[in-house]
């Protein structure tokens, strides 16, 4: 598995990132909290290293007939990174801080 992924990431560059991650506010408990906080903050590192968007908006007669908005990112988080925990604040959110580094691909 290795060997196929050094090809990918040859040709990569290589990110610091330190991102702050939240959960959406709703209490359930502390793991699902924190769980949802990780994967905030995962999300926002890939999407740090780099984002590609395509629009395509079609009008006709002056009206708007169909809007399409498409997002793309592409990166892998390395080995090592930490996981600060911050736990809850006082507006009821959890917080985690997510740092390490990101590989971007090229889009």
């Amino acid at each position: 598995m290795i060997i196929l992924m050094v090809p990918c990431l040859s040709d990569a560059e290589t990110i610091d990132v330190q991102i702050k991650g939240i959960d959406d506010g709703i209490k359930t408990s502390k793991g699902q909290d924190y769980m949802e906080a990780v994967f905030f903050a995962k999300r926002e590192a890939i999407e740090r290293a780099g984002v590609k968007i395509k629009s395509l908006t079609t009008v006709q007669d002056r009206m708007l007939n169909s809007d399409y908005i498409e997002s793309k990112a592409e990166g892998v988080i390395l080995p090592g990174y930490n996981i600060l925990d911050i736990g809850y604040t006082e507006d009821g959110t959890y917080q985690v801080v997510l740092v390490g580094k990101i590989a971007t691909a090229a889009l």
